[in-house]
């Protein structure tokens, strides 16, 4: 299910923004991350499982609003909290 992280279409961040993400307490067994960018293209950032996991800084490469993509490849659930910070 993709989660937005941008708001009312409002940007996320301005051009160059750097932005990190930490993922914590997931019960997920396994699950794809991508940065959907406002073009529809993607950035991977990786993959995650349960317990928690922190990512690379990456910079954002054009304004306009973001969606986190978090794919568990099926029918699985569970939950996770995600944390996006900027520089």
């Amino acid at each position: 299910m993709p989660v937005a992280v941008g708001a009312a279409g409002r940007p996320l961040a301005p051009r160059a923004h750097r932005v990190s993400l930490r993922v914590t307490n997931s019960t997920l067994g396994s699950a794809y991350l991508a940065l959907v960018c406002p073009g529809g293209s993607t950035q991977s950032l990786g993959s995650f499982g349960t317990g928690d996991k922190t990512y690379a800084t990456v910079t954002l490469p054009t304004t306009g609003s973001y969606t986190l993509l978090v794919d568990t490849g099926g029918a699985a659930t569970g939950s996770a909290t995600f944390a996006l910070t900027t520089s």
